[in-house]
């Protein structure tokens, strides 16, 4: 890796977690690491929706053996880190199988269970899990609705997983037999490999830690679940037709967008889910954040609507990446045609183009239902905006 330091190249090796000259450095090292800084994990790059993250405890316990480092954020999703330093062909085989394995155990916990056990890992009797995220600054609402989505993410399974280490190159296709055989739980997966450079001399004993996801959740076939003479079995599900392609994989993020979606009209989901079928049709991408879903072009370049789960739309950026191209013009011409499509709206312009968006002459913020009665004529104009910014940058 080169960095630049006043100035000036340096060339910085890369150093091994394990070197013979630096014992402090290893597994213990790496949870203290996560532990204190929990934002070093790349959570946005896996699932938005699990940041940010608030470090719980290091060692905690299950009867599946102990979790090096468990986070939770503000929604009461969960993040299970494994530290994991890749000396030997059985700790790169069995890993996988263990985070599992703990996340199996914890979906079979409560509110109050995963309390105690967080209690007893910081060695705190009267540990208190909403006073200490509240301390935090977090913001979680009422104790009794956080309550209720620990409880709710604890029993479907909904956790992100992370495989934390040094030089991991497990193929994807490695860990996928371990994947499925969990596939009642509902998690997220990653390998997050750590990388650790010494700093050029003069600047004392700093070091650059660089945190990089190299593999998400692939797809894993559905398991089918029915009822035989009064207990659940699964089986593996037929997996999708050449008639019925496979739907486009949805995140975490994804479904809890679409839960929030239903509390303000259980129609709308589907709605939206139709409309994304006809956008990445046209070649655009879902891409996730904490905040929205949104609706991009293939390159990620392009904003043309942030759809939020609170049930309103944004189009924050595409003013500002248009004007950077030097075609300031396809996104205001954008904008103000959506905003003549829609009842009661204009354009929201301020002097950083990055925030400006299409909303309510009252300036309250278009709606999702608002903008799919016009979808037809909004496909129109993404087409025509595409069109545009094709020209533009051949």
């Amino acid at each position: 890796m080169k960095i630049i330091i006043e100035h000036k190249v340096h060339d910085l090796p890369p150093v091994s977690f394990d070197r013979a000259d630096d014992h402090a450095i290893g597994e213990d090292w790496l949870q203290q690491l996560i532990f204190d800084h929990p934002d070093l994990l790349p959570v946005a790059e896996v699932d938005p929706i699990f940041g940010p993250l608030v470090s719980l405890c290091r060692e905690l316990e299950t009867p599946a053996g102990p979790v090096d480092n468990l986070c939770i954020n503000n929604l009461g999703m969960l993040t299970l880190a494994e530290c994991k330093l890749w000396r030997n062909p059985q700790a790169r085989r069995e890993v996988v199988g263990q985070i599992l394995d703990y996340a199996a155990q914890l979906s079979r916990w409560d509110y109050t269970t995963l309390e105690q056990a967080v209690g007893r890992a910081r060695k705190d009797a009267n540990f208190s899990l909403y006073d200490f995220l509240c301390g935090t600054g977090a913001d979680t609402g009422p104790e009794a609705t956080f309550v209720d989505r620990v409880n709710n993410n604890l029993r479907r399974g909904r956790f992100l997983l992370l495989i934390v280490g040094d030089g991991i190159r497990e193929r994807v296709e490695a860990i996928a037999e371990f994947l499925q055989q969990q596939a009642h739980l509902n998690f997220s997966f990653a390998l997050v490999e750590i990388r650790r450079y010494h700093l050029p001399d003069g600047l004392g004993t700093a070091q650059l830690v660089v945190p990089q996801v190299l593999t998400r959740t692939v797809e894993i076939e559905r398991t089918v679940v029915r009822l035989e003479d009064g207990r659940l079995v699964a089986a593996p599900g037929a997996g999708p037709s050449a008639a019925q392609p496979p739907a486009r994989r949805s995140t975490i993020t994804e479904q809890y967008f679409f839960e929030q979606l239903a509390g303000l009209d259980p129609a709308l989901p589907g709605r939206v889910r139709q409309f994304f079928d006809r956008l990445t049709a046209l070649g655009l991408v879902i891409d996730p954040t904490s905040a929205y879903l949104m609706v991009k072009s293939a390159d990620k370049q392009f904003n043309f609507g942030g759809f939020s789960p609170q049930g309103w739309i944004r189009n924050f950026g595409i003013a500002a990446k248009t004007a950077e191209l030097g075609r300031g013009d396809i996104g205001e011409a954008y904008l103000e045609t959506l905003a003549t499509l829609l009842p009661d709206a204009e354009v929201y312009r301020s002097q950083n183009r990055f925030d400006w968006t299409v909303q309510h002459r009252d300036s309250t913020p278009v709606t999702i239902g608002e903008c799919l009665d016009i979808q037809e004529a909004w496909l129109d104009l993404i087409r025509q905006a595409l069109a545009a910014l094709a020209k533009a940058t051949t």
